[in-house]
C-alpha cells in the first residue's frame, strides 16, 4: 500500500512531468538548431563551391584554349600537311619538313604550362611527337584504336578520352587522359589526328583543392563517361546518377545547377566549350558533423538537463516532503491517533495547511475530550436515578422483613439482620462510583447470604 502510495504520489508525478518536459524541451531545441544551422550552412556552403567550381572552369577554360592555340598553328602550318600527306618527299625536302614541324610545334608549346605531350599522326602513318620518349605503339595501333576511329568520326569536335594506360614511355602504366581532334585539309578532309595526353593525376590539380573528407568531384565527357575524379574507382565508368541532372539543364539551357536534398548537395557545371561537366556532391552530415561536434553538442545538452534535474528534484522534494509527512499524519488520524502533530515548515500554502491541521486536531482532542466527559457525567446520572429507583423499594422490603423478625420473638436473627442492612447501604447505596472492586462485590454477598 505504502508503495503504491509513493508510486502514485505528488512527488513522483510531478518529477516524472518536469523531466520529461526538460528533455523534449532539450531535445527539441537542440535538433531545432541542428536543422537551422544546417539550411544555412548547406546554402552558404553551396554558394562557396559554386565559386569554386567558377575557378575550376576558369582553368579548364585556359586549358582547353592552350589545346586550340595548338591544334590551330598545327592545322594551319604547311609544312605539317605536307609532312603528313606528301608520300614522294626527297630526303632533303624531308629532313626540311620535319624541321619546320619541330619548329612550329616548339612555338606553339611555348607559353604551355601543362605538362602534357603532343602527338600527331598522319593518315599515311607518319608521326611526330614533341618528347624524346619512345613510342610504345605503332601509329598504325594508335589509328586503329576507338579514339581515333571516333575523332576521325567527329572531325570537327575537340574529344577528351580517359585511357587507363597511355602509348608512351612515361605513361605506359598509367592512367592518363588523351584529348583528341581530327587535322582537315582545307576541304574538310582530315589527313591526321593531334593527341593530347597529361596523366590523370595530374590533371586532377585542376580541381583537387576542390575535393574533402566531405565532398567528392568527378569530370564527366559528352558520354558521362569519368575521366577524372577523386574517387579513383569511378574513373573511366559511365555515371548515370547524374544523367538526369544534366540532361535537365541541357534542355533548361542553363550552365550550372545545385541540387539540395537531405543528405546531399549536388552541384552541376556544364563546360560547353569542351563537351565536359563538372559534378560535385557534397556529403550535408560529414559536412555538418565537420562544423559542430554533435557528440560535443549532446554531452553538453545531457549535462546541462542533469544539472538542471537535479536543482528540480531538490526544489520539488522540498516542497512536497511537508505535503507528504502531512499526508501520514492523517492517515494516522484516520485509525485513530488524535496527537499526530505535524511541524509548521515548507511553503507557505504547506505552512497554511499544516496550521490548519494542528489546529483541527487540537480542536479535535477537545471535542473528544468533552465528549467523554459529558458522556460519563451521563452514566454517573443514571446510575444515581436507578439507584434512586431501587433504594426506597428495597429499604421497604428489608424494613417489613425485620419487623417480621422482631415481632416473631428473634431479636438475634433482627439484631443481625439490621447490622448486614446497614453494611450494605454503606457499601452500595451510598457510594456513586460506576465501578466496584471484585472484592468489595464478594463482601457485599458475604453480608446478604453469611450474616
Amino acid at each position: 500500500m505504502k508503495k503504491k502510495l509513493i508510486k502514485n504520489s505528488l512527488f513522483v508525478k510531478i518529477l516524472c512531468v518536469v523531466v520529461a518536459g526538460v528533455i523534449c524541451v532539450s531535445a527539441s531545441i537542440s535538433y531545432i538548431i541542428i536543422n537551422i544551422s544546417k539550411n544555412i550552412f548547406t546554402d552558404t556552403y553551396s554558394d562557396s563551391q559554386k565559386k569554386i567550381f567558377e575557378e575550376i572552369n576558369d582553368e579548364l577554360y585556359d586549358f582547353h584554349g592552350e589545346l586550340v592555340k595548338v591544334i590551330n598553328s598545327v592545322n594551319s602550318h604547311r609544312a605539317f600537311r605536307l609532312f603528313f600527306t606528301a608520300n614522294d618527299l626527297s630526303t632533303k625536302e624531308n629532313f626540311s619538313t620535319i624541321y619546320s614541324v619541330k619548329n612550329q610545334m616548339k612555338s606553339a608549346l611555348s607559353t604551355n604550362t601543362y605538362d602534357m605531350s603532343v602527338l600527331v599522326v598522319g593518315l599515311n602513318e607518319k608521326s611526330y611527337f614533341n618528347r624524346s620518349e619512345i613510342l610504345t605503339m605503332r601509329p598504325k595501333e594508335i589509328l586503329n584504336m576507338d579514339i581515333s576511329k571516333k575523332a576521325l568520326e567527329n572531325s570537327k569536335t575537340i574529344i577528351y578520352n580517359y585511357l587507363e594506360k597511355g602509348f608512351t614511355s612515361s605513361t605506359k602504366d598509367e592512367g592518363v587522359i588523351v584529348i583528341t581532334k581530327a587535322l582537315n585539309l582545307k576541304d574538310g578532309e582530315p589527313y591526321g589526328i593531334i593527341y593530347f595526353t597529361i596523366k590523370e593525376k595530374d590533371f586532377e590539380k585542376f580541381y583537387d583543392y576542390f575535393t574533402l573528407e566531405i565532398n567528392d568531384i568527378v569530370l564527366l565527357n559528352e558520354n558521362n563517361e569519368v575521366l577524372s575524379s577523386n574517387k579513383k574507382e569511378n574513373i573511366g565508368q559511365v555515371q548515370e546518377s547524374f544523367r538526369s541532372n544534366i540532361d535537365e539543364l541541357v534542355l533548361s539551357k542553363e550552365l550550372s545547377k545545385s541540387y539540395n536534398n537531405k543528405k546531399n548537395t549536388i552541384l552541376i557545371q556544364r563546360l560547353p566549350y569542351c563537351n565536359l561537366t563538372i559534378c560535385g556532391t557534397v556529403d550535408n552530415y560529414k559536412a555538418l558533423g565537420k562544423m559542430y561536434d554533435v557528440s560535443k553538442i549532446v554531452l553538453i545538452c545531457v549535462v546541462i538537463t542533469l544539472g538542471i534535474l537535479i536543482g528540480i528534484f531538490l526544489i520539488v522534494r522540498q516542497m512536497t516532503r511537508p505535503l507528504y509527512l502531512l499526508t501520514e499524519k492523517m492517515s494516522n488520524v484516520r485509525n485513530g491517533n488524535f496527537d499526530e502533530y505535524i511541524e509548521v515548515k515548507g511553503p507557505g500554502e504547506v505552512k497554511e495547511l499544516s496550521s490548519t491541521f494542528n489546529y483541527m486536531i487540537k480542536d479535535l482532542n477537545r471535542y473528544v475530550n468533552e465528549l467523554v466527559k459529558a458522556q460519563k457525567e451521563k452514566r454517573k446520572a443514571e446510575i444515581h436515578a436507578l439507584q434512586m429507583q431501587i433504594n426506597p423499594h428495597y429499604i421497604f422490603n428489608t424494613l417489613s422483613s425485620i419487623k417480621w423478625l422482631i415481632w416473631q420473638g428473634s431479636n438475634e436473627k433482627s439484631i443481625s439482620a439490621l447490622d448486614s442492612f446497614i453494611s450494605l447501604l454503606r457499601n452500595t447505596i451510598s457510594k456513586t462510583d460506576e465501578f466496584i472492586t471484585v472484592e468489595e462485590e464478594i463482601e457485599n454477598i458475604k453480608i446478604m447470604f453469611y450474616k
